[in-house]
């Protein structure tokens, strides 16, 4: 829910971004973040997590995947990753992953 609760979370501050530069639209927030978790989790369990029909899907594992030190893509980690975005980017509905 964030330090200063959930009015002030990453979430929160981003879909005032959107409603204020897209008024015109209605938006609704699903936080489908996991506290803890890591892509090869996400990549698991993604359709336990995320609606099917989301349109915009924002990606960030740069705190709890453990870093790349290496550059091989067999890597199971980076493997998992990939497979996570391109389940996303596969979705129904298509929707932008940032």
């Amino acid at each position: 829910q964030g330090a200063g609760g959930p009015s002030n979370t990453y979430a929160a501050h981003l879909l005032r971004y959107i409603t204020k530069h897209f008024p015109n639209t209605p938006h609704v927030l699903y936080n489908a973040a996991v506290p803890g978790t890591t892509s090869p989790y996400m990549s698991a369990c993604l359709d336990q997590h995320l609606a099917s029909d989301a349109d915009l899907v924002f990606v960030e594992y740069s705190l709890n995947d453990r870093s790349w030190t290496s550059r091989d893509y067999r890597d199971p980690e980076r493997r998992a990753f990939e497979r996570l975005l391109r389940k996303l980017l596969d979705m129904p509905n298509k929707p932008a992953v940032v």
